[in-house]
């Protein structure tokens, strides 16, 4: 059965339709901000807060669960309401607004709180974005239609990771302790591409409700596409485990932040 395609008379880009390019673009801008904001996360927790590195394993463990969970629930919940863009929005919305208060946190746990924001929001938008893309190519595009917007998200990762190199370059600090001055600076710059990216989702990335026949089989003995049936439980062992190496790695991780001369030289 040939899945229908949403189209709304709009030319494609890059031969593919224009919500695949404005979801990459969006993913683009949104890494970017977040390689900026949250990549030196660690640093900042070790050398302006002075946390320990079970701290900062901590805080990395409890965000990347956040990130996975939500993901299950949204997706669920995308597929029982059918507004995936609605859930896009929101997740990026979320994100975004979290990254500003970077600027005010003074202590780890506000530090920890800021960073599960923003995690809920990545989990809340990634099945819903996934959907989008899916919803808005053939069955024969998928795999490039996913290759694009991948290349434009590991893309918009180097950029941020090049920006921030930049700005430690010019705000030199002391000896290799990443100063709160560019940190500061890394926020103010990275906050900007992440609402230029919720804009861009919300005003050029269009839903449209599917035909009738997207939503049941052609046939009397072929399935709807929309039921659902039960995980497997080898299923669901997998994203327990899942779900444990998300949080425990980085705890074990951290532990070599208590020796990290050789991890701030790869950012001076």
């Amino acid at each position: 059965m040939t899945q229908p395609v949403i189209t709304d008379g709009r030319k494609k880009i890059l031969g593919l339709h224009p919500n695949v390019f404005f979801m990459g673009i969006t993913s683009l801008l949104t890494d970017i901000g977040s390689e900026l904001i949250f990549t030196l996360i660690p640093l900042f927790l070790s050398n302006i807060l002075g946390a320990t590195s079970t701290v900062v394993g901590l805080v990395g463990g409890i965000s990347e669960s956040a990130d996975s969970f939500f993901r299950i629930a949204s997706g669920w919940f995308s597929d029982k309401i059918g507004k995936r863009k609605l859930l896009a929005v929101l997740g990026y919305g979320f994100s975004a607004l979290a990254k500003p208060f970077m600027l005010l946190a003074n202590s780890w746990g506000a530090v920890a709180g800021i960073r599960f924001g923003d995690r809920v929001g990545k989990g809340v938008r990634t099945a819903s974005r996934d959907a989008l893309i899916a919803d808005s190519v053939s069955a024969n595009e998928r795999g490039r239609g996913f290759g694009l917007h991948r290349a434009m998200d590991t893309s918009g990762a180097v950029i941020g990771l090049v920006i921030a190199a930049i700005i430690i370059y010019l705000i030199p600090g002391d000896g290799f302790h990443l100063e709160l001055r560019a940190y500061h600076w890394m926020v103010i710059i990275g906050v900007i591409p992440s609402v230029l990216a919720v804009v861009i989702l919300a005003t050029m990335v269009r839903e449209k409700k599917q035909s009738p026949a997207a939503t049941s089989g052609t046939k009397k003995d072929e399935p709807s596409i929309t039921k659902t049936t039960p995980f497997s439980l080898q299923f669901k062992i997998f994203l327990v485990i899942i779900g444990l190496f998300t949080l425990e790695i980085p705890v074990i991780s951290s532990l070599f932040l208590r020796h990290n001369t050789l991890t701030l030289h790869l950012f001076k």
